[in-house]
């Protein structure tokens, strides 16, 4: 052997141990990449589960959409309902609010008519009731007229006494005695 054959053969073996840890540390990495607990397997599981899961939610959903639908055809069918009531009812009002209208006018012109009629009759009474003021004047004072006389009619008699209700109504004026004396 040739001192450039060793070399070969040893370049040779140096090059063969080279490619050995190349091809050790290649495998050691796909072993990893294929590992089911980390690497690229892992993330294909996850993918997966992750793929399930939307396809769940996406039924989910749309059994929830179908659902809705039903919720919000039932809801226009009753909201047609009530607006047809809401209308019979706005139609009702209408012609009771009209009736009122009528009947508020009616009612003042009768307050009108009666307004009129208490003023002549407070007008009346007003009169009647200064003539009443005067009669009562009047009767206060011939009252007092009386006691007087019938005081003086006391202090002239002999015995003296205190002047009561009786001494008044003792006249024979008949107004006195309906008055009377207080």
């Amino acid at each position: 052997m040739t001192p450039i054959d060793v070399t070969l053969d040893l370049l040779l073996v140096m090059i063969s141990g080279a490619a050995m840890l190349y091809c050790w540390q290649l495998n050691r990495r796909l072993r990893s990449l294929q590992d089911l607990k980390g690497g690229l397997g892992a993330a294909i599981v996850n993918l997966s589960d992750a793929i399930n899961a939307s396809k769940q939610a996406a039924s989910e959903i749309a059994s929830s959409a179908r659902t809705a639908v039903d919720d919000l055809n039932e809801t226009l069918e009753s909201v047609a309902t009530y607006r047809q009531q809401a209308e019979d009812i706005l139609g009702t009002l209408d012609g009771q609010v009209h009736q009122a209208k009528e009947k508020i006018s009616q009612s003042i012109k009768s307050s009108e008519d009666v307004a009129d009629r208490l003023a002549s009759l407070t007008d009346k009474s007003q009169i009647q009731l200064r003539a009443l003021s005067k009669g009562v004047e009047i009767a206060n004072k011939v009252n007092s007229l009386t006691r007087m006389t019938t005081l003086n009619r006391v202090r002239n008699s002999a015995t003296p006494r205190t002047l009561n209700g009786d001494d008044v109504a003792d006249a024979n004026n008949p107004f006195l005695r309906a008055v009377g004396s207080e």
